[in-house]
């Protein structure tokens, strides 16, 4: 027989400790033992004794509840297929349905029940249980054989001969289309016929205990050993029904009791591949999820800890360079060529410790929650701005403009970091324009985004010299992903761009006269409106 590729019955977890498997199997085989020799030395020690006056009543909750948990198998695997994509899923499901239904049929049938389409007798009840046994081991044994996966079209319609065969089985009884054959006779008990079919069962038993043994070798998996602990009790129940003698005695009571504990155990196999498994998988999960983030949040603080050292380090190591290329630049005694290169030592010295300042500010910016971010009033710090811009350019004539809606509050989504992307971007602006007088204009307008949601559009103009197209997408764009590093990733709109992004919104440049480069500069820069608490 070929191994089984990828069969995965039960799928249960492994069960800790070696051997744990085999001692559960030895455990059921013991008690099945001890049940069964029980039932023998009481019929050998007073026969009268093994004949049970309650016995419908035992056998009537034996059986509903073994058609219980034969539906509730088949539930449990149709339900799972829709998720696992199992033939076998399938496949057990509707064996299982068509195994409820046999032993259905045995309890409506069985002898002292009330009239089922004829009398009832243990000649039609013994006919339902020889199939409903038969099924069972089938089910185990054509399973170990099936693909979890792939399944082909002609396996999905071989599902639908179960229902024409357990119909079929039904109506050979109910239509009394052929006499029954004879598994029972008064005063005596099962026929030979009866023996020879429990003979048959008890090796198809074996065979699946065989198969299921053979991919599992060792039995590791818990549910390996509820399978075959299901299997022998089956075993054990065969043989006691095939010893029973009438219809209410002490074998008769005990093979059913078998049964019953049998589609018990097969159940619980079950039930841990279609319930308890993905909830142990989606723990695990967690758990390596939750170790994930430990280890990221460790990372992270490492990360944070080292760029701090590195740019505190660099930050004094360039501020003495930055003095001396200073004072050299201002020597009355010095060349023109040394005071001209010390300048541009200072200018490059400066803009790396502009650098390692947008970094820090960049790096504190990302560390606030964008799905929770701190809320800015445009409208009412736009003064206090413009006072900053002035106060950084000294005596530099600068006309500031501000077109803004002035019966609505221009909050938004960023908090003190909105701030610093508007005073970068005016303070550039200024920087730059080579006119007398620098003349920079604020205008902000509301505007719909996607989804509806509603943004602030800041628009900040310039008529400095203007940006080249190319330009415009370095600065603007230095962190897109497309290249480790664009140029002007060293500009600070480059990182007021990439804080505008953390915080929901978008950064770009343009021309403030569409089409005329040297007519100045437009950055525009949208962010989400956000409602400002109101103080009671």
């Amino acid at each position: 027989m070929k191994e089984p590729d990828g069969f995965d019955l039960t799928n249960a977890q492994p069960i800790r400790g070696e051997g744990s498997g085999r001692r559960l199997i030895l455990w059921v085989t013991t008690v099945g033992i001890i049940v069964f020799v029980s039932a023998l030395i009481l019929r050998i020690s007073d026969p009268a004794l093994s004949t049970l006056t309650d016995f419908p009543s035992i056998h009537a909750v034996l059986e509903v509840f073994s058609v219980a948990v034969c539906f509730a198998i088949f539930g449990l695997r149709i339900s799972a297929h829709r998720f696992t994509k199992e033939f076998q899923s399938l496949y057990i499901g509707a064996a299982f349905f068509s195994v409820g239904f046999f032993q259905l049929m045995h309890f409506l049938t069985y002898q002292g029940m009330p009239e089922f389409s004829g009398p009832s007798s243990m000649n039609r009840a013994d006919y339902y249980w020889v199939f409903a046994r038969i099924t069972f081991p089938a089910i185990i044994f054509a399973a170990t054989t099936f693909p979890r996966r792939d399944y082909s079209r002609t396996q999905l319609w071989s599902l639908l001969l179960w229902l024409p065969f357990t119909l079929g089985v039904i109506a050979v009884d109910v239509a009394n289309l052929e006499p029954l054959p004879q598994f029972y006779e008064a005063g005596q008990g099962a026929t030979a016929l009866m023996i020879g079919f429990e003979i048959a069962i008890i090796a198809l038993f074996l065979l699946a205990i065989f198969s299921i043994w053979r991919w599992d070798r060792g039995i590791k998996e818990r549910g390996s050993a509820y399978m075959i602990g299901a299997l022998i009790l089956g075993i054990f129940g065969e043989v006691s029904v095939a010893m029973y003698s009438n219809p209410y005695d002490a074998f008769n009571l005990v093979g059913h009791l078998f049964g019953f504990a049998s589609f018990v155990l097969i159940f619980l196999a079950l039930f841990r591949r279609s319930i308890q498994t993905p909830y142990w998988k989606l723990e695990e999960a967690k758990k390596a999820v939750e170790n994930t983030n430990v280890e990221l949040n460790i990372e992270k603080t490492k990360s944070e800890r080292y760029f701090d050292f590195l740019a505190h380090d660099i930050a004094n190591i360039l501020a003495p360079v930055m003095s001396y290329g200073v004072m050299i630049s201002s020597h009355p005694t010095a060349p023109g060529d040394i005071r001209r290169y010390s300048r541009k030592i200072v200018d490059q010295t400066d803009r790396a410790a502009k650098f390692i300042t947008n970094m820090r500010r960049l790096s504190e910016a990302e560390k606030v929650s964008a799905l929770a971010p701190p809320i800015y009033d445009i409208g009412a710090n736009l003064k206090a701005i413009e006072e900053k811009l002035r106060k950084e350019h000294g005596k530099r004539r600068i006309s500031f403009k501000v077109n803004a809606p002035a019966d609505q509050r221009i909050a938004v989504a960023g908090g003190e970091f909105v701030e610093d992307v508007i005073f970068s971007i005016l303070n550039n602006s200024v920087k730059h324009t080579k006119a007398e007088e620098a003349r920079v204009a604020v205008i902000i307008t509301p505007i719909t985004g996607e989804a509806g949601r509603p943004f602030w559009r800041i628009s900040i103009e310039d008529e400095g010299p203007g940006i080249s197209d190319t330009q415009k997408l370095n600065i603007a764009n230095p962190f897109d992903g497309s290249q480790r590093f664009s140029r002007g990733v060293g500009s600070t709109i480059s990182f007021m761009s990439a804080i505008t992004k953390h915080f929901g919104g978008k950064l770009w440049i343009e021309d403030r006269v569409p089409g005329t480069q040297a007519n100045g500069t437009r950055v525009v820069v949208t962010l989400p409106s956000a409602e400002i608490p109101q103080n009671n």
